[in-house]
């Protein structure tokens, strides 16, 4: 379907495809008369005309309409004059018809013939305005704009004025070609985007506050992009890396940086203004090329357009097929553009005026876009502040608890004098304690304590799966017990803010295996069953214990919420700078040059653990994350992380600027190497189960 640009008169007109290139043009006098009519009063055949569709305007301003058909038509401000030859600025009332079909022309009596010959019609209307029961003309300084739709080629169309005589016959005469200029819109209703940009965006939602992908989500994500620098730099909207700044860092910051990676947002922020209304930026027809100019990743490409406004649309089109050259696959689309001469919009636009502008509001935009993401980099910065002086506050909790315990680990007395409460090596004996929820994956979290009543001590369990809880912190190791002394196991679950819980006292063996079921209670009601172990010490307080875990869960929402956004900025980078990405990326090569000097893509160990089926153990997201910083993984929680931290001597992974693709084709070479489908493309999300960092529990 093509749409075919016309400039519409108050008339009755035939689009058709002309078999007389030779008949002379008439200039058509702008001047009001009787009033204009579709058909006269007696036309026998006025009931077969489609029923009239009428539009109010104001004369004061641009007013654009769409026809049920599909015609679009622009009424630039000024565009009607009444009979004095005055612009009408009121209220004005558009009649207009179509004729579309075959059967509504041969019904009509509309007959497509010139002077005996046949013309192939691509449709008919008629258009009039009136402003208070006044006939009015067209300004001819202001014409009326139209775009409508047809079927087949616009090659050697020409546009006929009709005119219907009382008894219903028309006569078509006055053949004007249609000229191949450009019809500027308001450029805020152009699509600016790269191909596939909205899809994604709508597909990531919800994003932040918003349920849906608003137009104004759509610019500021779009607009804050911008492709890896070579300078240190870290992201915005959440993307988990920092660079170091060592020199090493740098030289391998910039092997992902590219020239011509793609068209740099800021460019099309900077064009989609309104100084640029009016220009051939402006219209439908650039609108189509800009989609193909993304598709180059070359910003001089977009720079030819922007810097010669004052040319004709086709000379562009050519000048960019000779600067992409002969061998490019978008030489020919673009010599396809050009052969379509389609010339410009008004020449008197000042197109140094605006390339002038353009300079400076890019400058402007790039600058204002920096400071955006310096404000996103600071709330990242503090958030994460906040957060580890929550953890270490934890951890020093931790370490009063445990030397509590080692303190107060007690003796009974049976006689008065001098004591030794040293503890024989010997004595000391390994007992294990698993306490099992009962659906505790079903709940939103889940905390299992060990309570030790005589000396009055608290010691946290550890899951990652909420249902097993048999590990423990690393800052706090020991539970401390005297042989078949009882103890109290006791879960608190949550179900949103809706708490469960569950006791059992038992006296601690060799092998200890527990099952609480959690039931559901209320805050106030929670408070009360913990009520007796409130009377204990600061660091043994499990209703302190459970506020810290709230701070550590919304924490671990938060890291989970920028796990996913980084995710998701990362995958509009990459349609935004689809020339950064290889068509093929070598994953073998990535992990050689990435991960071998740690990591075995085998299950072998080497500094770090072997990476064999770490896609069905961890979600892709997760490994996305991980790879690119994992400290701050760890720092937000995260069980699995801190277990392969502390599993293998707390040495932190190096952060890595790898992009999605590249770490997703990393792990595919190594899903490869051991003859596995990658669990990603499977759709498996698979949790890790680890038997490292058990917790020791000592009796005597």
């Amino acid at each position: 379907m093509y749409r075919l640009i016309l400039i519409a008169s108050l008339l009755l007109v035939v689009i058709s495809c002309s078999t007389n290139s030779n008949q002379q043009q008439k200039k058509r006098q702008n001047t009001t008369g009787a009033e204009i009519a579709p058909f006269s009063s007696t036309d026998p055949f006025k009931g077969s005309f489609s029923e009239a569709q009428h539009f109010k305007i104001s004369g004061n301003e641009e007013s654009v309409v769409e026809s049920e058909r599909g015609s679009v038509i622009v009424f630039p401000k000024g565009v009607f004059i009444d009979k004095n030859g005055n612009v009408v600025d009121k209220e004005i009332d558009i009649d207009f018809t179509e004729v579309a079909s075959t059967d509504e022309m041969l019904a009509s009596n509309s007959t497509t013939t010139v002077d005996g010959g046949l013309l192939a019609s691509q449709g008919m209307f008629f258009i009039n305005a009136s402003s208070n029961g006044e006939q009015l003309a067209i300004n001819s300084k202001n014409p009326v704009f139209m775009e409508m739709p047809l079927d087949g080629s616009r090659k050697n169309i020409e546009l006929y004025k009709g005119t219907r005589d009382s008894s219903g016959k028309v006569k078509w005469s006055n053949p004007k070609p249609i000229a191949k200029f450009l019809i500027p819109v308001d450029i805020s209703l152009l699509d600016f985007y790269p191909e596939g940009f909205e899809a994604a965006v709508e597909a990531g939602m919800p994003y932040h506050s918003y349920n849906y992908a608003t137009g104004l989500l759509k610019d500021s994500l779009y607009y804050s992009l911008k492709q890896r620098s070579l300078v240190k730099e870290e992201y915005t909207h959440a993307d988990l890396f920092k660079a170091n700044s060592d020199e090493n860092e740098k030289k391998e910051a910039s092997e992902h940086y590219h020239p011509n990676c793609g068209i740099e947002p800021a460019i099309i922020k900077a064009i989609r203004s309104k100084k640029f209304n009016n220009t051939l930026i402006s219209t439908r027809e650039f609108e189509k090329r800009l989609k193909f100019i993304f598709k180059t990743c070359n910003s001089d490409i977009i720079e030819i357009y922007v810097r010669h406004l004052d040319k004709n649309l086709w000379e562009l089109d050519s000048m960019t097929a000779e600067a992409l050259g002969k061998n490019h696959p978008l030489y020919n689309t673009f010599r396809s553009f050009a052969n379509e001469k389609l010339t410009n919009v008004d020449a008197s636009i000042n197109s140094k005026k605006l390339s002038n502008y353009y300079d400076k509001e890019l400058k402007t935009i790039e600058k204002e876009l920096e400071k955006n993401r310096k404000k996103a980099r600071e709330k990242l910065a503090k958030e994460d502040k906040e957060a580890e002086k929550v953890r270490r506050e934890y951890d020093n909790l931790l370490v009063k608890r445990e030397k509590y315990r080692m303190e107060k680990f007690g003796f009974e007395l049976t006689e008065l004098g001098w004591y030794n409460a040293d503890v024989y090596v010997e004595e000391v004996e390994q007992a294990e304690i698993k306490i099992k929820v009962e659906n505790g994956d079903t709940y939103d979290r889940v905390y299992t304590y060990i309570v030790n009543p005589p000396i009055q001590s608290l010691f946290a369990l550890l899951s990652d799966d909420q249902i097993t809880f048999d590990s423990c912190y690393e800052k706090d190791k020991y539970l401390l017990v005297w042989k078949n002394q009882i103890v109290t196991a006791i879960t608190i679950a949550y179900k949103g803010e809706i708490p469960f819980i569950d006791a059992a006292d038992f006296a601690v063996v060799k092998q200890n295996y527990i099952t609480l079921s959690p039931q559901q209670t209320t805050p106030s009601g929670l408070k009360e069953k913990l009520k007796k172990y409130n009377r204990y010490t600061t660091e043994n307080k499990i209703l302190l214990d459970l506020e810290y875990q709230y701070k550590f869960y919304q924490e671990k929402k938060r890291q989970q919420r920028l796990i996913k956004e980084s995710v998701f900025i990362e995958g509009l980078r990459e349609i935004v700078f689809p020339g950064c990405i290889n068509d093929q990326i070598d994953g073998q090569a990535l992990f050689v040059k990435h991960c071998s000097y740690c990591h075995s893509a085998t299950d072998k160990q080497v500094v770090g653990p072997g990476l064999a089926g770490a896609t069905t153990r961890y979600s892709m997201d997760w490994l996305i994350a991980f790879t690119r910083n994992s400290a701050k993984v760890i720092m937000s929680g995260d069980v699995k992380a801190t277990l392969l931290y502390n599993q293998y001597q707390k040495t932190q992974m190096q952060g890595s600027r790898l992009s999605n693709n590249e770490i997703k084709a990393l792990f595919s070479y190594i899903d490869n190497v051991n003859g596995r489908q990658p669990s990603y493309m499977r759709g498996a999300n698979q949790c890790y189960s680890s038997s490292s960092n058990r917790h020791t529990t000592l009796t005597k």
